[in-house]
Formats: structure tokens, sequence, C-alpha cells
């Protein structure tokens, strides 16, 4: 009888590593450092992938959050990572190597506050009604620009940003069934600052919103 194959799940990259990673898994497999190109990757090794369960996230999460404390730099992977083997591990880190680099100098000391508010929308046409006014590949070019811009349009929560601003490094904006969130990275050492201004200026301008984190950098973490 075969022995069974196994995956490597991957939790994050971390920069090159000279410290053992005393952590288990999602299945509670012992974690272990693969290093190449300059990085470290965080793995366990499954024979199956996880279910895809709430016990399994929180497993997931726990991990990475254990990682950024020890660590002053973590690129979080996404729940499911998984490759064949060491030979895949070692060509994706190669890869990516560069904007894994610069994901890691943007990261280092910093943490995701996540603001979450209704998208009331900015009034955009459907794609198919702007693609179909734009007669030439100028005008379609103008079109996407400008779908692209109102995308990023936040009325709801607009009163808030310049409140925050100060510490806020990089941002993410995700909309989905009619809920707008938008992801900050701030320093570590700033959360407290961030959220009572926050809280303050929604107070203030009567603005409804959710603030929660600090959490890793998960909406930084994609390549």
């Amino acid at each position: 009888m075969k022995p069974a194959r196994s995956l490597l799940y991957v939790y994050a990259v971390c920069p090159r590593l000279h410290a053992r990673v005393d952590l288990t898994g999602v299945a509670g497999e012992p974690l272990q450092i693969f290093a190449a190109a300059g990085l470290a990757a965080v793995i366990g090794e499954l024979v199956r992938a996880p279910r895809v369960n709430i016990t399994a996230f929180r497993k997931h999460d726990a991990v990475v959050r254990a990682l950024a404390c020890r660590f002053p730099a973590v690129v979080p992977l996404r729940f499911g990572s998984c490759l064949a083997g060491t030979e895949d591990l070692r060509q994706v880190l190669e890869a990516h190597a560069t904007p894994l680099r610069a994901k890691l100098c943007l990261l280092r000391g910093r943490v995701q506050m996540t603001l979450r508010g209704v998208d009331h929308g900015c009034g955009r046409p459907a794609k198919s009604d702007q693609d179909a006014r734009a007669a030439t590949g100028r005008a379609y070019l103008q079109a996407r620009a400008i779908t692209t811009v109102r995308e990023d349009e936040v009325p709801s929560l607009a009163p808030l940003l310049p409140a925050v601003s100060r510490w806020v490094r990089a941002e993410r904006i995700e909309k989905r069934a009619g809920i707008v969130s938008v992801h900050h990275l701030v320093p570590q050492g700033c959360v407290a600052a961030y959220a009572r201004a926050m809280h303050r200026t929604a107070e203030a301008e009567c603005v409804r919103m959710t603030l929660t984190g600090p959490f890793p950098p998960y909406a930084f973490g994609r390549l």
C-alpha cells in the first residue's frame, strides 16, 4: 500500500528566520520553516487540504497572529494555501521574491484596522451601459478610468478618513453586498490613537460605522 501523498500548507512568508517555530497548525501538525530566495515560508505537512469551517479558520488565524507577535514582518497567506511539495514552494518564492520583499518592508511593524459601513453607491451606471456608450477606444478607456475612481469612493465613510490619515500607510477598499470595508495599514504603536480619532469623529459627524482590529495584515498580503 502506497503511503498517502502529503501537501504543504503555507501559512505565511517572513524574512529569513534563524529561530524555530514551536507552533501547530490547522490539523495539529508541527510547523516548519522552509527557506528559499532569502525568504522563509512557515509551513505544515498535511495528508489533505483542511475542510472549510470556522474551527479551521480560527486555527489558521491563531497561527498567523502568533507569527505576527514573534516577528517584525509577516505576509499572511489565505486560508487553504496548499502546494504539492517543496519544489513547488521554492519556485513560488523565487518567482515572487521581489514583491514579497517589498511587502515585508511595507508591513514591518504595522497592523490592519478595518472600518465598515453601508455602501450607498455613487450612482455609477452598469459597466454594460458604459461600454455601450463608449463608441471609440479612447472613450472606453475614459469610461473605465471613471469607473475605477468611483469604485474607490466611500461616501458613507468619507467624513472619517481625514481624521486618521496621518497614521495610514496603505489603504484597501472592498465593496460587497451593500457593505464597504476600508482596510488601513497602521503602525502598531499608533492603534490606540487611530481608534480614538475614528470613534471621536464618527460621533461628531453622526456616521454609523464599525471599527475592528488590530489584525494581521491579511488585506495587504495578496500578491
